[in-house]
């Protein structure tokens, strides 16, 4: 959302009035902090705020289909690690974004692997911060399709470091406060190389840190591609959650955009990497698409129709058949040793 920024407000309150005494925002034991941080640089600042303001308005300002590759690396110590030590997990998903006049519409559908093709996120997030944004999930394994409480933002997407909250593709100003901060990060990363400003952003009050569970962001921004390089997450304690880092970009629709990314989350200790390819469509995605009224159809339904009258259906119809073939696959799979423990049970009964 595009708030406005009150020159007060922005002069005078705190980012967070109460959480870890770890954090680099207001309100916090400052003791605790880095050594190289100014405490001064947690005070929202105007340029820093339209900095971000114009980021937000970059990304709703066209409407557009996207295709993430996301490949997910875990370590070996983890059990999923041990699973795919030898190749990572790959996952694709399938995104519309409608840029309306009152609210930017976003949904996400999973085309593969297997049964979490059909796993959708919708996300209606208006540009007026005094409506209520809304988020939905929808589980294919568990066909449960629910509207998300606002805490569930922090969960993660599956087989990414990144939330439902960041899916929203920007840092949103109606949640964060910004200011200039210095270049120096903690030692754990350094990354964000390139020309670029580093901004601290603050949650706003201290129900929207414990929802996120972001005590603080610090990114890296180009000021003239206004495009984000890099974004560290700190966690409650004040300590890094995870990072985001822009490995590529590219020119669409007249502005920069991510074409390739990574993120590594420290506590889930994998790193994912996700590959972006966008279109724009002849027509501006239709109302239906985004309505979360399951009883007019599940969403990848509606995303395979509409792929399909952007000439983008084979695409799309080619991953969902190989995802139901590895589902079929593992049922049979399934079966076969359910079969064979059935009959051991019968021999050994004898």
């Amino acid at each position: 959302m595009v708030a406005a920024i009150a020159a007060t407000a922005v002069l005078t309150s705190p980012c967070v009035a109460s959480a870890s005494p770890a954090s680099v925002c207001p309100g916090f034991d400052f003791a605790a902090l880095p050594r190289d941080f100014d405490r001064n640089e947690a005070q929202p600042d105007a340029r820093a705020e339209a900095l971000m303001a114009a980021v937000e308005s970059d990304f709703r300002r066209s409407s557009r289909i996207v295709r993430m590759a996301i490949r997910t690396q875990y370590r070996k110590q983890r059990m999923l690690g041990r699973e795919f030590a030898l190749e990572p997990s790959e996952k694709t998903v399938w995104g519309v974004i409608h840029a309306g006049a009152e609210r930017t519409d976003l949904l996400y559908v999973f085309s593969g692997p297997g049964r979490l093709a059909g796993t959708t996120l919708l996300m209606h997030d208006y540009l007026d911060s005094r409506q209520t944004d809304a988020s939905w999930l929808f589980l294919r394994s568990l066909d449960i399709f629910k509207k998300l409480e606002p805490d569930a933002g922090r969960a993660l997407v599956p087989g990414t470091a990144l939330s439902y909250e960041d899916s929203r593709g920007f840092v949103p100003s109606d949640k964060f406060r910004f200011s200039f901060s210095s270049p120096a990060l903690p030692s754990r990363e350094r990354s964000g190389d390139g020309p670029g400003s580093w901004i601290l952003a603050c949650p706003r009050d201290a129900s929207i840190a414990e929802q996120l569970r972001y005590s603080a962001l610090r990114l890296r921004v180009d000021p003239d591609r206004r495009i984000v390089r890099f974004v560290e997450y700190l966690d409650l304690a004040g300590q890094p959650l995870k990072i985001y880092t822009l490995l590529r970009h590219a020119e669409f629709d007249g502005r920069p955009v991510p074409t390739g990314v990574k993120l590594e989350h420290f506590s889930e200790e994998f790193v994912t990497t996700i590959d972006y390819e966008y279109w724009l469509p002849e027509r501006p995605p239709p109302a239906s698409l985004f309505d979360p009224d399951i009883e007019k159809g599940k969403f990848v339904g509606r995303m395979r129709a509409f792929l399909s009258d952007t000439g983008l259906g084979d695409r799309i119809e080619s991953e969902l058949a190989e995802a139901e073939e590895k589902v079929r696959e593992f049922t049979e799979r399934l079966r076969k040793m359910e079969g064979g423990e059935a009959a051991v049970r019968g021999i050994s009964k004898e």
